[in-house]
């Protein structure tokens, strides 16, 4: 399953390099608001980027629950992007 994983981002890989930005990728698995909060706190993370699915404009984002959970049970700034 990891290497399923790892092959669907390579595209995203791919971008990141050819702009020569700093990355690193990790596949986890488990619940997903608690591997990404984990995996954060085992990091030592100073910020968690992570994209939402809301619609309209930001006072009206509707949060997916993994997104809304983060962001309220992080211990470091989550940045939503849409």
């Amino acid at each position: 399953m990891k290497d399923l994983l790892r092959w669907r981002m390579a595209d995203a890989r791919a971008e990141l390099d050819a702009g020569q930005v700093s990355h690193h990728d990790h596949v986890g698995v488990g619940e997903l608001a608690a591997t990404i909060l984990g995996y954060a706190r085992d990091k030592k993370c100073d910020l968690i980027v992570m994209g939402t699915r809301g619609h309209g404009t930001f006072g009206e984002v509707l949060l997916g629950s993994v997104a809304s959970r983060v962001l309220h049970e992080a211990s470091i700034p989550v940045l939503l992007v849409k």
